[in-house]
This record gives C-alpha cells, structure tokens and sequence, in this order.
C-alpha cells in the first residue's frame, strides 16, 4: 500500500487547485490542518507555529513535512521510509504538502470515527 495520489498530483481531488494555491502561498495553514489530523504537537495552532518559527525563524522548511509525511502514512496504513520523507520534503516541499493533506482527506485521518490504520 502506498499514497493515494502522487506527489506531482498537484491538481489532483480532493482539494485540487485550492490545495495547491493555498499550500504554495500560506504552507503554515495545510500543515496544521495535517498537524491537528495527526495529532501532532499543539494540533492546528502548533502545526502553524511549528511551520512559521521552523521556516521563517530557522529556515528549516522541510522539517515539518518530513515529520507529517511519515506520520500521515503510518496513520495511513503504510510505511514511508525516511529517505524519501526526506527528499520530498528538501526537493519538492509544497507537492509533499499537498500529497499529505490529500491522503489526510482521502482516508479521513482525524475525523470522528476514524479508527486508525484501513
């Protein structure tokens, strides 16, 4: 099992150009919907902040998507080593995003009823 969609389906539903506008102008807003999905540290307002001060303050834009990539996929019911979080994160950090919230959506990660690994 790997992501629903692929990184360079940056149009792709759900979401679409909307996600792909949003993620390359305000990346803070996507990655704390991803955080808050996740239940990543802070939820919603510690994704933003965690993207703002690790981008902005640090210049380590690729941090936050690596982390959400492996635990999107974990959640998702696959493993994403942690060379390709990597790479994606580096090289192509907006289409990473997108393909995180995507997945997020698609298998409705952090919704009410959501159960863990499908």
């Amino acid at each position: 099992m790997t992501w629903s969609t692929g990184t360079f389906d940056i149009m792709a539903e759900p979401g679409g150009v909307t996600n792909c506008v949003l993620t390359c102008c305000c990346s803070c807003i996507p990655i704390g919907d991803i955080n808050e999905a996740i239940d990543g540290p802070g939820g919603k307002i510690g994704g933003i902040v965690g993207e703002i001060v690790l981008t902005g303050c640090l210049g380590l834009h690729f941090a936050c998507p690596m982390y959400q990539g492996l635990q999107v996929s974990k959640k998702a019911g696959f493993e994403e080593s942690i060379v390709n979080a990597l790479l994606c994160s580096c090289c192509c950090t907006p289409c990473y995003t997108c393909q995180q919230w995507r997945e997020v959506k698609i298998k409705k990660i952090g919704e009410p009823g959501y159960s863990g690994q499908q």
